[in-house]
């Protein structure tokens, strides 16, 4: 867990970079650091429920080979949900590949 807290901080430096240049106003801080607090809850818990409720073996077994259905690449717009490709939501099933501009 603690490779993916530090992929979270990571991603949440880099989206608090970016508002750092403009010098918010302590109100639009304050607001920023709640907002970034929230995102950072978020993704830990999802994060969480996504990796508990599975046993490590079903990892190894994913570790092995890849054997995808089908590839696709796709827009990088977070408003694709990718969850959607796959109605019998197998993991190794559909191999994604998110491309800016595609």
């Amino acid at each position: 867990m603690g490779k993916n807290i530090f992929i979270t901080a990571s991603l949440a430096t880099l989206f608090y970079a970016t508002f750092v240049w403009a010098e918010p106003s302590v109100g639009e801080k304050a607001f920023l650091d709640q907002v970034i607090k929230s995102a950072i809850n978020d993704l830990v818990e999802d994060n969480a429920m996504f990796a508990e409720p599975k046993p490590a073996e079903h990892f190894q077994e994913l570790q092995a080979i890849q054997n995808p259905r089908v590839p696709m690449v796709l827009c990088s717009d977070s408003r694709v949900q990718t969850n959607n490709f796959s109605q019998n939501g197998a993991e190794n099933d559909i191999f994604i590949a998110r491309n800016i501009g595609n």
